[in-house]
């Protein structure tokens, strides 16, 4: 399984730091790429690699895997994995100091994903 994320449900690219140019640069190269493979159809831990701005790492995501037909006939395969992980490894290092003294973003990032695929006839 291979995936790259382009988009996130934001439209203020140039206001907020952590999806601009210097945060996760999602105009200029791409949010993530996931690779990994379930050993087993009944799996529930993924081992792959995590790519985030030209950085990349090993992850364990955790979820689900599931095969069978649709309501059309079709053979279909359905993913939901996540994983969490310190974005600073992925030189996300961005933080602002509240007034409060606290920080404004967590480190630690958890990120899902829910795929579906259909085999094409």
């Amino acid at each position: 399984m291979s995936t790259t994320i382009q988009q996130v449900p934001t439209d203020t690219y140039g206001l907020d730091p952590v999806h601009s140019s210097f945060g996760f640069g999602v105009r200029y190269n791409g949010l993530a790429t996931f690779r990994s493979s379930f050993d087993k159809v009944d799996a529930q831990l993924a081992d792959g690699v995590l790519t985030i701005r030209g950085v990349t790492k090993p992850v364990t995501a955790n979820g689900s895997f599931a095969i069978g037909g649709d309501a059309f006939g079709n053979d279909r395969v359905a993913f939901e994995v996540q994983t969490t992980v310190d974005r600073r490894e992925f030189g996300l290092d961005w933080q602002m100091v509240k007034p409060d003294g606290s920080e404004a973003l967590a480190y630690d990032v958890t990120i899902s994903a829910e795929l579906q695929l259909v085999k094409q006839a």
